[in-house]
């Protein structure tokens, strides 16, 4: 796809906030509201935009996040996409991609309890079966979500390790369910699908976002229709200082090529998501790294991201 400026400009905004409404919109472009509304179900027909979701602080629902790292053996593509079908089904599984490299799948899981998380950590094994080869994981302890940066926008969506958690009562858990995958819907239909009041989901939202259970409305995009790659450097560092640590990490988040940042506790110590044009621009940063911070990096690895089959920041709920 040729990204238009002003499906560019549509973006911008709908990537700090997919809730912002078309006649807004609208008037911040000084266009009509049909044209953004058409170039937004366009954009959408494309799989340019993939969803509208919408993104909940995991550590408030008391939840620790979990990387799993999947290197499988003895598979064709068949046999995979039985695997992940399968997991796609976990509902405490967030996040799933498959890759090319040596970790065929990686995972982001939801536990409140070290026992919660061995149990579905046991679960996924006995998913890959036979066809596992090792699996490895790392917590979770920090993230900075710097979303697209061609469209030349950051945004401030954080994870932490688990936090106390905040009490949700019915009415919140059914309009977080429905918004987790539906986050651009009206106020009308949110109500209709609910059963809640249009004033009550209101009010629910604005509670909601006061007490940041919601980190933010979010949109996905398929980078690949905009000829991006989309790659994850895995890296494990060397016994640093904090100081060191510190400079190394603010240098990463100013690289071009950053899309989010995950500082994790395990067989990675940092999971870098990156978005190129083509892979010497990978080599290219890791070169920077390394020239500028030889005392940092022990050793890393690169993955190229091929799909993604589940995206949600909502664990499971109380029913």
């Amino acid at each position: 796809m040729n990204l238009k400026k002003r499906d560019k400009d549509i973006l911008k905004i709908l990537n700090k906030n997919c809730r912002e409404l078309d006649s807004t919109i609208a008037r911040t472009l000084k266009i009509s509201k049909q044209a953004v509304s058409y170039r937004i179900k366009k954009m959408q027909e494309n799989r340019l935009i993939k969803k509208f979701y919408t993104e909940f602080n995991i550590s408030k629902l008391g939840n620790n996040s979990y990387y799993i790292f999947l290197e499988l053996e003895r598979i064709t593509n068949k046999i995979e996409n039985e695997i992940i079908k399968k997991l796609i089904n976990e509902e405490n599984i967030g996040w799933i991609i498959n890759s090319v490299g040596k970790i065929n799948i990686i995972l982001l899981v939801y536990a409140k309890t070290l026992s919660t998380f061995e149990e579905l950590y046991s679960r996924i094994k006995n998913i890959c079966s036979e066809h596992l080869k090792e699996a490895t994981f790392s917590i979770l302890t920090n993230s900075q979500k710097l979303s697209y940066r061609f469209l030349e926008t950051d945004l401030e969506g954080v994870q932490t390790e688990q936090l106390r958690p905040i009490l949700l009562d019915d009415e919140d858990i059914k309009l977080m369910r429905f918004l987790a995958q539906n986050a651009r819907e009206k106020i009308t239909t949110i109500s209709n699908q609910t059963g809640l009041s249009i004033d009550i989901v209101r009010y629910r939202l604005k509670k909601l976002k006061e007490n940041k259970v919601i980190n933010g409305f979010r949109m996905k995009l398929d980078v690949s229709k905009l000829e991006i790659q989309w790659y994850l450097l895995l890296l494990k560092l060397q016994t640093i200082d904090e100081k060191t640590k510190k400079r190394f990490l603010n240098y990463i988040l100013q690289q071009k090529e950053i899309y989010y940042l995950t500082s994790t506790v395990g067989n990675y110590d940092l999971i870098v998501d990156l978005h190129v044009t083509k892979s010497t621009d990978v080599r290219n940063l890791i070169f920077r790294l390394r020239d500028k911070f030889p005392e940092v990096i022990k050793n890393f690895e690169t993955l190229l991201i091929f799909k993604e089959y589940k995206l949600s920041y909502l664990p499971s709920l109380p029913n």
